[in-house]
């Protein structure tokens, strides 16, 4: 059987890494190594981090008295694994169920070496699929000044369309699995790098004929700041400067000889934005919210426990907000949109949505619950409100949780 490390780091900031971190253990399946790398995080997160580390037997922290470059803490993990596969993975991204065993098998079934998954980005009750643009392949113009170098990233259609594995050049690297002989191949990851560090890694693969995929069945969630609290600011500008993003790009066209590389300083300067731009009161009202969210997790499972029996299977709409397995305490459940098991994002409209209800119902689903702050749903799908309304009994709706019970009405049966 295969083993595994997965190596935890930084990026930017702090104060989510808790909550990835029990995202982990609730959703990794096969046995693993966790390797925490600890570069001088303020005591209030790593505080957090212990509760959720608190009797794990399989936990190695790397600590470091002073902050680290984010490729400078992931090559602490490369030199520390001892397994057969190696998972980067971020403190900001939150990972879905599965997620390292569809990887995993995708290296085994696609002669990979690399797996990649796709990466939803989540900003408040909206989701996008993250750094399409970024994920595809390499494509190379021959000038008079040298070779120029973009990326041919996947369009929207074409990720929805890659149902199955696919073969990239260009990678994000907010969560990437290696077979850990790759960096035999190219090396430890360079740690001048503080941005366009997927561009780096990616070119140094690429011209050393890594096998990299990407495992769309393989879900994970970039949660992007706002927040960036004071006691993460130095760490954020440290990585986003001008000045540094500057030098990286011309050492990147040095290093592999390019004339030209996509992007420009225009993503540092909208980072940088984000602190200026802070609005103090509104990070503590963030603050306080994060450090309700179990309170709110045991609010919306206690109150679906009471309109649902044990029995049930139930549909819920939370956004990817939640833990499923909490909410639905012992409940059979799906997500919505699901995808062999995963949450899909929203529908696309509203007769999308009622297909997917009727889809679910139809495997067996007997209850549909909208948790906060997913109830915005009912106002934006208003056609699947009104069939909601006029088919189903709603046992529950207040501005914590609506849920239907999913036997249809009579006089909506008479109708049919």
């Amino acid at each position: 059987m295969s083993t595994l490390t997965i190596g935890f780091v930084p990026r930017e900031r702090f104060s989510l890494a808790a909550e990835a971190l029990r995202r982990i253990y609730d959703c990794t399946d096969p046995p693993f190594n966790l390797i925490v790398v600890d570069c001088n995080i303020p005591s209030v997160y790593r505080k957090e981090m212990d509760q959720v580390l608190q009797d794990r037997s399989n936990v190695e922290i790397i600590h470091t008295d002073h902050y680290l470059r984010p490729n400078q803490a992931k090559n602490l993990v490369i030199k520390a694994c001892q397994d057969e596969f190696l998972c980067l993975i971020e403190n900001d991204v939150l990972v879905e169920r599965n997620w390292v065993t569809h990887l995993m098998k995708a290296c085994d079934e696609m002669r990979a070496d690399v797996a990649v998954p796709a990466i939803y980005e989540r900003v408040g009750e909206t989701c996008k699929i993250h750094g399409l643009g970024q994920i595809g392949q390499f494509e190379f113009e021959h000038g008079s000044d040298g070779p120029r170098m973009k990326v041919a990233g996947l369009s929207r259609d074409q990720f929805k369309a890659s149902a199955n594995c696919a073969r990239i050049e260009s990678l994000e690297t907010h969560c990437m699995l290696f077979r850990r002989n790759v960096f035999d191949r190219i090396g430890l990851l360079d740690e001048e790098m503080t941005t366009r560090d997927n561009l780096d890694l990616g070119l140094a693969l690429y011209h050393a004929k890594v096998p990299v995929v990407l495992e769309p069945q393989s879900q994970v969630n970039f949660i992007p700041p706002p927040p960036i609290f004071p006691d993460e600011r130095d760490y954020y500008l440290m990585r986003w400067n001008p000045d540094t993003a500057e030098k990286i790009h011309r050492h990147i066209c040095d290093k592999w000889k390019l004339a030209s590389i996509p992007g420009s300083q225009q993503f540092v300067e909208e980072r940088i934005h984000l602190v200026d731009n802070a609005d103090p009161d509104a990070q503590l009202q963030s603050l306080a919210e994060k450090s309700d969210n179990r309170l709110m997790t045991q609010k919306l499972a206690k109150a679906i426990q009471e309109k649902t029996p044990a029995d049930a299977t139930i549909i819920v709409v939370d956004g990817g907000n939640w833990n499923l397995r909490e909410l639905a305490n012992g409940r059979a459940v799906f997500p919505f949109i699901e995808h062999e098991g995963q949450y899909w994002g929203c529908p696309a409209d509203d007769e999308t949505a009622i297909r997917e209800l009727e889809r679910l119902r139809s495997a067996g689903a007997t209850h549909i619950c909208f948790c906060c702050p997913a109830l915005w749903w009912l106002d934006h799908y208003e056609a699947l409100r009104r069939y909601l309304a006029t088919q189903f009994t709603c046992v529950r709706a207040d501005d914590l949780v609506v849920v239907y019970e999913l036997c249809a009405q009579p006089e909506a049966s008479s109708r049919a």
